[in-house]
């Protein structure tokens, strides 16, 4: 049977078979036929060149054709960029690109800086793939690039009017099929783009536009924490206290203990929606003399979404049925599975609604002052403001009997017997969640280049500059909470047209679960008459939206200047062609940070406040490139960056949330705080590339890095008010130190015979070892959210009008969180994961082309575990498996 683990073999075997014709063949036989490249093969190569002639370690993807990239956005596409890793889907999307180990990354778009709402960096799952030209991501930093990522820079490269010989028009339409939401989803883009002589200069316009929908759903199954019971299934301040219980700390599973582990709680959650993706480009272009250019981009990236997470909790620590008992995970004093009576049983909607829109503003000019001298300039604005509504209603009933089996081949299962999980019966309306956010954030940046050639020994190039940007960040949230002094059935008159169900047929039965349950209706929570309703049902003092929460607001200005100088040089030393750059660039910022300051032993009394700090830091660099042979080139670089902290993390104010009833017996809070200092990182690369035949290359790089600063919640146990709260603060805490090596590898060998003229392969791989090494007395850990091992395999083929692809992402388990609650071992473990697509294409005529894309065909799920996936096991999310259809035109 076909199989992923055949499919990993398949291409591993194609992949040294390619190697073998290429290392086999030679390429410098003057006999051979030119080979015009086209297709996936350009791309490829283009990809290539960047990487070759830079200066910097920069890996590239390019989309040779209009809309060529078969992934649905640029997070997507990033995945196959050497030392890249993602995150695993949310809504049906890739999420959060890692560069070697670390998620703090500059996003530009054409190379300026970009942000979504008040974060530092972009939502770049907000950018189409189809209005994309080319991906650049930059692992090594030179004194012109923009600070702000110790992770590195990812430029998003749009099209512009010069880009074209003439005229062009283009569109692609594409359909796609969510087997999870069973809908079919469209995405449209059109390119118009023109160019003119005319007796004031060159002029060109371009204007491209797309719109895309996704209707996704994510369906999971997760397993609460661990706690010390009595044998019998007690649990108490007194047992607590006994078996020496603390927050946080892992406790034996030996059978010789007193007492016996077992979960709390267990559940589910099934996540639904649309989202709809707008975004527009447009690009003028003037050239009034061969030494004078202009332009102005505008762009805007939209989204507006709407759905629910449907939420499943129940206690799998009610009292056991009559004449049953605990099972164990053998050799331990594990509890496996149970049957209970009357477990407390929560359906709950957490329904949102909410919106972002996202404007850049760039006018520039570049200046050829003369033979020596080029000048350009640039003037960037930019506004985004992200909302939403989010309302979350919980009801409560019980199981009258519960079988919970804690690890079903991996997974958590309930089955409830008799009791429908769509049954309203004995089902109560409780705790109400009213909320909103507003997320508004603007900058103004003005920056100035020079390069100016001389000669002065093995200098040939100065470069220099200045760029100062303001940018304002202000945070509106608020998120309310109460339950009812008396409850009411989900049955009473005020609650008409409430009840709704999850779409059905879930985890399609790959555990063993209701299929469906009821849940609070989506459309209902989020209308603003039966909004009131429940505020007045729960006792809030107000109607319509409430008012932000002092604890969630900020207002920040961040003023910076950056100043920077570097120099080219170049030289021969023992034959060899050296060349590189050394600078630095000096980077100020002032900042001015307005809150409230929350007095949570006086009433959570909220006092305005007002804090402001400055620093300065250099950033030194320097590279050298050396051509050991016509196809060899090795790089040394080594440089210093820096990343500031997020907004949310400077914000002083404190929030709580008092412990749950039936839940945890602890509240919950958080706050920021400002005096968190930028992460500094010293980094060091050197490389070996071997570009040995045409549009091939073997390329390997080691790396190491060293972050000082580096910004780490903690979570400690305080007393407030007579309640316990699990407090988690933000801090500077100790270094991140790793290293690691990339492998790339890329071949189109032309000597095969007939049959497989056309076949190449992409592949990459990337090693990370590494540690965070808190301050103070406390262990080492794992690096957060960086898999020791990844890599991808791509096998393309291109022969006529046909062209194919199939590829596989692969990376290891990694630490994705820690746990701080429970009994359980500290560390939150993802399983490793791998997914598999395929894309293919036919050319109708030189101007259309047909494509066929599916994604993840082998349906790979997601799995994370405390520490031991067999004891310990905690959730398992299913994806989606997508197939699309489409058509593209260029004419």
């Amino acid at each position: 049977m076909f199989n992923k683990k055949l499919l990993s073999t398949t291409i591993a075997m194609i992949a040294a078979f390619g190697a073998a014709q290429v290392f086999a063949a030679d390429e410098k036989d003057a006999g051979a036929e030119e080979i015009v490249v086209t297709g996936i093969r350009a791309s490829m190569s283009k990809a290539l060149d960047i990487k070759r002639e830079n200066s910097q370690v920069v890996d590239a993807i390019v989309a040779e054709d209009i809309g060529k990239f078969p992934d649905n956005n640029v997070i997507e596409a990033m995945q196959h960029i050497t030392g890249v890793q993602v995150a695993v889907d949310v809504k049906g999307e890739g999420q959060s690109p890692v560069i070697r180990g670390s998620a703090d990354v500059v996003t530009t778009i054409n190379g300026q800086q970009v942000f979504t709402g008040t974060g530092r960096g972009m939502a770049l799952q907000d950018v189409p793939a189809t209005m994309v030209s080319g991906i650049e991501v930059y692992k090594s930093t030179s004194a012109e690039m923009i600070e702000g990522g110790v992770g590195g820079l990812v430029n998003v490269k749009l099209r512009r009017p010069f880009d074209f010989e003439g005229s062009k028009l283009a569109f692609s339409a594409k359909g796609t099929y969510n087997d999870q939401s069973e809908q079919t989803d469209p995405s449209l883009s059109a390119l118009v783009s023109n160019r003119w002589d005319t007796s004031a200069g060159e002029f060109g316009a371009l204007l491209n536009v797309s719109y895309s929908e996704n209707n996704y759903r994510e369906e999971a199954v997760w397993g609460g924490g661990f706690f010390p019971y009595s044998p019998t299934g007690v649990r108490n301040n007194e047992t607590d206290a006994l078996y020496g219980f603390t927050p946080g700390k892992e406790m034996s599973n030996a059978t010789s203990n007193p007492y016996i582990l077992m979960r709390d709680a267990a559940g589910a959650w099934d996540r639904y929606g649309l989202t709809k993706r707008p975004a527009v480009t447009a690009s003028f272009q003037w050239a009034p003399s061969d030494t004078v250019e202009a332009y102005f981009d505008t762009t805007y990236q939209g989204y507006d979404g709407k759905g629910n997470m449907s939420f499943l909790f129940t206690r799998t620590d009610a009292a056991k049925k009559a004449g049953t008992d605990y099972t164990f995970h053998s050799g331990t004093n594990v509890v496996s599975g149970a049957q209970t009576v009357d477990a407390f049983l929560l359906r709950s909607t957490q329904a949102f609604e909410g919106s972002t829109d996202s404007f850049q503003y760039t006018t520039g000019v570049k200046w050829e002052a003369n033979d020596k001298l080029t000048v350009k300039a640039d003037i960037n604005y930019q506004k985004s403001t992200f909302k939403n509504t989010g309302i979350i209603l919980d009801t409560y009933t019980s199981a009258p009997t519960l079988n919970v089996n804690f690890n079903e081949n991996g997974a958590v299962s309930l089955d409830t017997g008799s009791y429908s999980m769509n049954s309203a019966d004995n089902t109560n309306v409780g705790t109400f969640f009213d909320g909103w956010t507003k997320s508004t954030s603007d900058a103004f940046a003005l920056k100035v280049d020079a390069d100016y050639l001389v000669e002065l020994g093995p200098i040939d190039k100065f470069q220099f500059g200045i760029r100062y940007s303001s940018r304002e960040a202000i945070n509106e949230d608020v998120q309310n909470v109460a339950g009812p002094a008396t409850q009411l059935s989900i049955n009473d008159s005020r609650f008409n047209g409430i009840i709704d169900y999850t779409p059905g047929n879930f985890m399609k039965g790959d555990v063993s679960y209701s299929r469906s349950w009821l849940t609070p209706s989506v459309n209902w929570l989020l209308n603003s008459k039966n909004q009131d309703t429940l505020r007045n049902y729960v006792g809030f003092n107000y109607t319509g939206r409430p008012d932000f929460d002092p604890t969630r607001y900020f207002d920040i200005t961040e003023d910076t200047t950056a100043v920077y100088g570097q120099f080219h040089y170049g030289f021969e030393l023992a034959s060899k062609a050296v060349d590189g750059l050394v600078g630095a660039r000096v980077v100020s910022t002032s900042s001015d940070l307005n809150s409230f300051s929350i007095d949570a032993d006086n009433n959570n009394a909220a006092t305005p406040i007002s804090l402001s700090s400055k620093d300065s830091v250099v950033l030194p660099n320097a590279s050298a490139r050396i051509q050991l042979t016509d196809d060899l080139v090795g790089r040394i670089n080594g440089s210093k960056t820096l990343t500031r902290p997020a907004f949310l993390d400077l914000n002083p104010a404190l929030t709580l949330h008092a412990p749950i009833a039936g839940q945890i017996n602890q509240g919950t809070g958080n706050s920021g705080n400002v005096e968190l200092e930028p992460i500094l990182s010293t980094n060091f690369d050197v490389a070996l590339e071997w570009y040995f035949a045409k549009d091939s290359s073997l390329t390997g790089t080691v790396f190491k890095r060293n972050f000082s600063g580096t910004i780490v919640s903690k979570t400690s146990l305080v007393d407030i008010g007579g309640v316990p709260y699990r407090l988690t603060k933000p801090e500077n805490s100790g270094e991140s130190d790793y290293t690691g090596y990339e492998i790339g590898f890329q071949s189109f060998p032309d000597n095969l015979p007939s049959l497989l003229q056309g076949f190449g392969i992409q592949s990459s791989y990337t090693f990370i070892d590494g540690n965070l090494k808190p301050s103070g007395d406390l262990p080492e850990t794992d690096l957060f959210n960086v898999s020791k091992n990844s890599y991808s395999i791509a096998v393309a083929y291109e022969r006529g009008d046909f062209s194919g692809r199939i590829s596989y992402v692969y990376r290891d388990g990694f630490k994705s969180g820690e746990n701080t609650c429970c009994s359980m071992p500290t560390n939150i473990q993802a399983d490793k994961y791998g997914s598999t697509d395929v894309s293919a294409s036919y050319n109708i005529t030189s101007d259309i082309v047909i494509t066929v894309d599916a994604t993840n065909i082998f349906g790979d799920n997601f799995h994370d575990y405390f520490g031991d996936a067999t004891l310990y096991n905690r959730d398992t999310v299913r994806f989606a498996k997508t197939v699309s259809a489409g058509i593209r035109a260029s004419f």
